[in-house]
């Protein structure tokens, strides 16, 4: 019976100092990753708008009267990116009841958006990061392309809400869910 409390008792200490080796770090890196309630990153990059053709160039700016969903994703005409453009096409005209636009950033050229869009019937922005440099600032850049992350920006510029490495499938209704409860009318 001693035997047991004490061998209890090792793995109880052992768990607890696993868990600050473990969890300490990761809490960090969750923490430098939140851009929550801090201001979003401006940013000025060529983009395609099928409804607005004329426009190229696009910043922060250009989305502050509105709330807005800013997704990055890796690149266009592939599964996950096909998908998740879909869904939030699929899904435009309720963004647009509560005020929200939605607009699309990868490392992808221009004339790369605008076949996109063309071939999957997409009617929002998409925008051209081709260094990664607006990425970066969102924590969004793997080296090559941009991370499948996703924030939500109020009408004043700071971020509310965000969604990191997510499921393509699925993310478009997850996002307007979360629009919705922010009640933004």
């Amino acid at each position: 019976m001693k035997t047991m409390k004490s061998y209890k008792y090792k793995l109880t200490i052992i768990v607890i100092i696993l868990s600050i080796i473990l969890l300490g770090p990761l809490a960090t890196f969750a923490k430098n990753l939140s851009l929550i309630n801090q201001k979003a990153p401006n940013f000025d990059l060529t983009g395609y708008n099928p409804i607005n053709k004329e426009k190229i160039n696009w910043n922060l700016n250009d989305f502050n009267k509105s709330w807005l969903v800013l997704y990055f994703y890796p690149k266009d005409g592939t599964y996950g990116c096909t998908l998740e453009a879909r869904g939030f096409q699929k899904l435009i005209s309720d963004f647009n009841k509560v005020n929200t636009k939605v607009v699309g950033i990868s490392n992808d050229t221009l004339s790369s958006h605008e076949k996109f869009c063309n071939d999957e019937e997409i009617d929002f922005s998409l925008l051209s990061d081709k260094d990664g440099v607006v990425s970066r600032k969102y924590k969004s850049w793997n080296g090559e392309n941009s991370i499948r992350n996703t924030y939500l920006i109020n009408p004043d510029g700071f971020i509310k809400y965000q969604w990191l490495e997510v499921i393509p499938s699925r993310h478009p209704k997850e996002v307007l869910r979360i629009v919705e409860k922010f009640n933004i009318n």
